[in-house]
């Protein structure tokens, strides 16, 4: 892409910062070479925001889940001893 130095219209590369024949400085952006720059949206992370609540939710109450069932299950001998948890 071309861009045009906005003091005297001489066509130069996209990298230019300078002008070659009036010396003028570039701002590097596309309003520099006369083209109008595109609106910015901002994204709206509300879905991403209320899966997370979910899931901070969801996970310590599986965690707790999994405590309580390891904790009161029969088939082991040391599972309820104090000593099993040193």
């Amino acid at each position: 892409m071309v861009k045009y130095c906005p003091n005297c219209g001489e066509k130069h590369m996209d990298d230019a910062k300078f002008c070659k024949k009036c010396g003028a400085t570039f701002k590097g952006n596309a309003q520099a070479a006369g083209v109008p720059e595109p609106p910015v949206y901002e994204k709206s992370y509300t879905g991403h925001i209320i899966v997370g609540y979910i899931l901070d939710i969801i996970f310590p109450l599986l965690g707790l889940i999994l405590g309580i069932y390891l904790m009161t299950r029969k088939d082991s001998e040391t599972a309820n001893t104090k000593e099993s948890m040193c």
